[in-house]
């Protein structure tokens, strides 16, 4: 359990595919010059057109995130109807939400994250900079009949893109106010050639970011982040494959957090940084994967192997003022082991099939010391801690499921699929582990049922019926409210559409949804004793509409617009009935994003390339007695490329109205309803960027 003391739509242009058989994927090079090319996703385990997928996926290729300059979660996700993701103080302390579900600090997230088949084992290992991806699938609406627990409101499938048989290089550099520097590469070719393929890539970020501590007079968060990424890829023939990937993360932060405003101020457009003791966050993050692939023909053996550790800590000031009062000191280590193996069938079968099995044994360990300040930014061993937390957590997690794809008729198609996750989790406290033991299993069956009905070739509609699941978790021993919070479920109603109209120079999808949810967990501060805690909302409901559309009306000129509506409501709570009716915490009401591109050619080999977007936030609310509130709010960017074959470079600027709005707020700060603390959004930035590709 994680322990702090604060509180779209684009399927634009194809990319290069690798053609070995059990490599191919991705972003399909079968447009010609007018069309939008068609997309070929994993979203359910195996190779699919997007638009035969009965669930609302939207995917952001390789070139969307060459154009639209995407380097973070943040960046994918604002162009994807009613998914948010905010960083907050630091990478490791983010909130995910998607259709109005959302992270409780210290809970599990609401969305499955999956990096080449491999399910990430927590949310810090998502949130890093962005290097060397063919896609990026977002499948909204629960997910958990394939990925088990946690996929309760979707999923993430980043796809990476694969070592070649030929040697092939990128070199990214740019430059940015707050002087920000990133410097990015990658390179690959063959060991052996057509049998054994190799990649490396790397990303180093520094920066003085772009909030100034007012009190110290110095930056308040300042990056300085390094990223490598490597794989090698063994093919002795068509029919084997086996992929060993290692990825190593080492970065520091600076903590540009938790100001203290009233309810009148939380959305002010100026920053009040003023720590007397800078905070910041360090973290290393070790991934290790081996994935191995046989087709025997008729059916494909997978399996996937991964270990993840994460090591983080988070020092610095606690009471966020100038006064030297209280300090913190916390650490998250994450250690994970998993084993995933799958059966399938082949593609082209009038039944598709897959059916497997999924175990993961995980250990945290959480550290939160709250010591005095000595006046000098340093604890004062001479008085006990306020807070004195070393929680150890254990947890063995196994699944079993299967899923099915029929073709019923020339036109109807029935997928179902069915899960059954057993979460068995434990936790303690060294300080005094007897009495603070407990131990608690989280199991559940997840089913989904999908039809779909093709009225041509270029238009279906669907409708599907699926239970989602969150595992429950435990509060620290100083927590106020019970020790064990109990595991979240829904049961999610959609119905949608997909066509492809005007010879593909027109792709629109759309789907309107329903959530009745159960035990839906919420995040909360007690300010004396000082603790914080995770208690669960009975009954809410979540009910929405979404609308992708994505065009290219002439040559070399694209738009996508993407539209999301969520309606989060509390529908029962005994404990607290002033609430009903109310909107539940940080779910955005509405989401709209925007953009257009247009390609300029000047010569056989050069052009001009202006992008502009625009992003619409709804209003959100951060309690559940709807009082505090950040109201509706528009951001745009834009960004000018000159390019040529192996070339581009050009300037960006983001947030052009160098909007500030809260990305967490912590209510009623040591009891008083009117005092704050809030972690502010990213500010403007701009800069330029140059690629070369060898």
């Amino acid at each position: 359990m994680k322990i702090t003391l604060y509180s779209v739509p684009f399927a634009m242009l194809a990319g290069a595919v690798p053609t070995a058989a059990l490599a191919q994927s991705g972003v399909q090079n079968v447009t010609d010059d007018e069309g939008i090319a068609a997309i070929v996703v994993t979203a359910r385990k195996r190779q699919e057109n997007l638009q035969d997928v009965p669930d609302s996926v939207s995917v952001i290729s390789s070139q969307t995130i060459l154009d639209a300059g995407i380097t973070n979660v943040r960046d994918f996700a604002k162009l994807t109807p009613n998914v948010d993701f905010d960083q907050a103080l630091s990478p490791a302390y983010s909130t995910l939400t998607s259709r109005g579900i959302t992270t409780p600090q210290g809970a599990e997230a609401p969305m499955a994250i999956i990096v080449d088949g491999i399910q990430l084992p927590d949310l810090t290992f998502a949130n890093v900079d962005l290097l060397n991806l063919e896609r990026i699938e977002v499948i909204r609406g629960p997910q958990g009949a394939l990925y088990g627990r946690n996929a309760i409101a979707g999923a993430i499938n980043y796809v990476t893109k694969q070592p070649t048989n030929d040697f092939s290089g990128v070199i990214k550099a740019g430059y940015g106010n707050g002087d920000d520097r990133t410097l990015q590469g990658s390179i690959s070719g063959p060991i052996v050639r057509d049998n054994l393929f190799f990649n490396v890539v790397g990303g180093y970020h520094k920066t003085d970011g772009l909030y100034e501590n007012v009190y110290l007079n110095r930056p308040a968060n300042p990056i300085d982040a390094k990223t490598v990424r490597t794989a090698l890829v063994f093919e002795p023939d068509q029919n084997f494959r086996v992929v060993a990937r290692f990825n190593y993360t080492d970065d520091t932060y600076g903590a540009a957090a938790n100001e203290i405003l009233t309810n009148a101020q939380i959305n002010q457009q100026n920053s009040n940084v003023q720590f007397g003791t800078p905070l910041n966050q360090f973290r290393k993050l070790y991934e290790g994967s081996l994935k191995i692939d046989y087709d025997f023909g008729p059916v494909t053996l997978t399996s996937i192997t991964a270990r993840n550790r994460a090591r983080q800590a988070l020092v610095g000031d606690a009471d966020f003022l100038p006064v030297a009062a209280v300090l913190q000191d916390v650490h998250i280590n994450i250690d994970s082991f998993s084993e995933e193996v799958r059966l399938s069938s082949a593609d082209d079968g009038w039944l598709r099939w897959l059916v497997g099995g999924y175990y993961q044994k995980r250990k945290t360990r959480n550290l939160l010391l709250i010591p005095r300040d000595d006046g000098t930014g340093q604890p004062d061993l001479t008085r006990p801690f306020i807070v004195n937390s070393r929680d150890n957590g254990r947890s063995k997690a196994y699944a079993f499921f299967g899923q099915a794809t029929a073709e019923l008729a020339e036109s109807w198609e029935l997928t179902l699929g069915l899960r059954y996750d057993n979460d068995a989790r434990r936790s303690f406290d060294e300080n005094n582990p007897i009495s603070t033991y407990v131990t608690e299993k989280f199991d559940a069956l997840q089913p989904k049922l999908s039809l779909m009905y093709k009225w041509a070739d270029n238009f279906q509609t669907y409708a599907t019926v699926a239970r989602g699941f969150r595992s429950g978790g435990f509060n620290a021993s100083t927590s106020v409210t019970s020790r064990i919070y109990d595991a979240e479920t829904n049961w999610s109603y959609e119905t949608g559409f997909k066509g492809e109209f005007l010879d593909r120079r027109l792709l629109i999808s759309g789907a309107v949804f329903r959530i009745d949810m159960k035990n839906e967990q919420l995040y909360f501060v007690q300010a004396s004793p000082p603790s914080q805690n995770i208690t669960t909302i009975p009954e809410t409901q979540k009910t929405g509409v979404e609308l992708e559309i994505t065009a290219r009306p002439v040559r070399d000129l694209d738009i996508s617009v993407g539209i999301g509506t969520v309606d989060s409501v509390i529908k029962s709570w005994a404990s607290n009935p002033a609430t009903v009716g109310n909107k539940t915490y940080q779910s955005n009401g509405y989401s709209f994003s925007s953009s257009a591109q247009y390609r300029i050619h000047l010569t056989d080999e050069l052009a001009l390339r202006p992008y502009a977007s625009v992003e619409v936030r709804g209003p959100v609310y951060w309690d559940a007695i709807n009082v505090v509130k950040t109201p509706a709010l528009e951001i745009y960017n834009a960004r000018l490329f000159l390019e040529g074959k192996n070339w581009s470079f050009g300037g960006f600027i983001k947030n052009i109205g160098d909007k500030i709005y809260p990305t967490k707020v912590g209510t009623s700060r040591n009891g008083n309803p009117n005092q704050n603390t809030r972690v502010p959004s990213a500010r403007r930035s701009y800069g330029i960027e140059a690629t070369f590709n060898f």
